[in-house]
């Protein structure tokens, strides 16, 4: 109890001290990811759900916790994780007043059919018509942020941003992350889509160059004009050696200026947003 009295104290203000400055201020959620460097449940706090549910007597309870590559995830085909999510997107909006809800780009973290080998099986076995594992994972993110949009706009109407910032390549979020960004921007199921183009303009692969990225978004926006586009930029990499685009990173002196300026041109898009500002 203690502990949460002090979270809503230090999040209360942690807005009112944005507001006082002019900013504004959206929640950052991760809504699949629990541990990063653990599978281990019991390294979670002992009232953590992720870890009640791990340890459940009941099956499908543990099904709602996935370790995959070192990590923890919670189950997206988990009808209590999509509620969990919903209902802690429900609670910020209603108990503080942000002014936006933001997902980062962390959707499923592999292709590989054994991560949830066992909830589409059982899918499987209980639809009369089931889909391909490929569809089945995208509607299940899409019922996710349908949900999670309709408690934002419950509460918060239009004054609360829904917003995410998916991968760079438009058909790998598609086919790699199960994010169908097409399907939401056109749905209009986020307010704002924010592109990760973290890239220069001379990276070897050509449809990762950053002004053939920006075209394909702007392209995308293009077809519902009520979503917003802005632009994730990257100057972390400034300085990096990092491949396979350390020359550019390394030697360039104007890489995001120029795509500042870019974005500023850009009648499709509204704005540009750096990661991250310990870089700046």
């Amino acid at each position: 109890r203690r502990q949460r009295q002090m979270c809503i104290r230090d999040s209360s203000y942690a807005v009112s001290a944005a507001h006082k400055r002019g900013l504004a201020f959206h929640a950052w959620i991760n809504p699949y990811r629990i541990a990063s460097n653990t599978t281990n449940v019991y390294k979670l706090p002992k009232k953590s759900i992720a870890r009640k549910w791990a340890v459940s007597k009941k099956a499908s309870k543990r099904r709602n916790v996935l370790k995959w590559d070192g990590k923890l995830y919670f189950n997206p085909a988990s009808k209590d994780v999509q509620n969990l999510v919903c209902n802690g997107v429900r609670e910020i909006v209603r108990d503080y007043a942000v002014d936006g809800i933001h997902f980062d780009d962390y959707f499923y973290p592999t292709t590989d059919a054994a991560f949830d080998k066992a909830s589409y099986e059982k899918y499987c076995a209980d639809a009369k018509n089931p889909i391909a594992l490929d569809d089945w994972r995208r509607a299940n993110v899409n019922t996710l942020l349908a949900g999670c949009r309709a408690a934002i706009k419950s509460i918060g109407g239009d004054r609360v941003d829904f917003s995410i910032s998916p991968a760079a390549s438009i058909e790998k979020n598609y086919s790699e992350y199960y994010a169908d960004v097409k399907l939401w921007v056109k749905d209009g199921i986020v307010d704002t889509i924010i592109p990760q183009l973290y890239f220069g303009f001379e990276y070897p692969t050509w449809e990762f160059r950053f002004d053939n990225l920006m075209d394909s978004w702007a392209e995308l926006a293009a077809e519902n004009k009520a979503v917003k586009l802005a632009v994730g930029l990257a100057p972390y990499k400034l300085g990096t050696d990092s491949e396979p685009d350390s020359a550019e990173w390394k030697n360039g002196t104007n890489i995001v200026a120029r795509q500042i300026k870019a974005c500023l041109d850009s009648e499709a898009v509204t704005g540009y947003v750096l990661f991250s500002y310990t870089s700046v």
